[in-house]
């Protein structure tokens, strides 16, 4: 089986004056750079807060183009946060993926236990760490995304991204500029 890829044009073609290479845009390297340009900067929609209609409830949102893994809950106050789906202590995947509705979440690693708000609730074999601040070492906010899951202008939809594309949407304002901040209440 040949790897190569024709195109063929249909109807008249002489009055074409220049053809689209595409070849190096399905490549490795045209794929990173258009996803550090146009992904990485663009609002992407991750989730809309009836996805987590009551506390405890949570969505893991994989985002392999951004290389990395949210977990978007809801907390026992009402509020809709974005974590870093990892643990704090080794890195470790904390929810591997899917939905559901917990009163915590604990790493398969280690076992340590964060409440639904993001606090560090539970390390196991705590006395055998020196000077451990379990308040420093809470999930870690995603605080550039959930933008949105508080705001009536987007419907509830939550936002991950850094920079805006949506400047004729919103006329010179990102989706949620108008909204609470992160982690509003819905």
């Amino acid at each position: 089986m040949s790897a190569n890829v024709e195109t063929q044009y249909r109807g008249e073609t002489s009055e074409l004056s220049d053809r689209v290479a595409i070849r190096e845009k399905l490549t490795p390297a045209y794929f990173e750079q258009e996803r550090l340009k146009i992904f990485r900067r663009s609002w992407l929609a991750v989730g809309h807060a009836s996805d987590v209609p009551e506390p405890g409830s949570y969505v893991v949102r994989n985002l392999p183009t951004l290389k990395t893994s949210l977990l978007l809950v809801r907390g026992r106050d009402g509020r809709v946060r974005s974590f870093h789906n990892v643990c704090t202590h080794r890195g470790n995947k904390l929810v591997r993926e899917g939905s559901g509705c917990r009163g915590q979440f604990s790493c398969g690693f280690h076992g340590w236990t964060f409440s639904p708000e993001g606090e560090l609730l539970v390390v196991t074999d705590e006395h055998q760490f020196r000077d451990l601040d379990k308040a420093a070492l809470g999930l870690r906010p995603e605080e550039r995304f959930a933008r949105g899951f508080g705001c009536d202008r987007c419907g509830g939809t939550g936002f991950v991204g850094r920079e805006v594309v949506y400047e004729l949407l919103f006329r010179g304002k990102r989706p949620c500029d108008h909204a609470p901040a992160a982690n509003a209440s819905v």
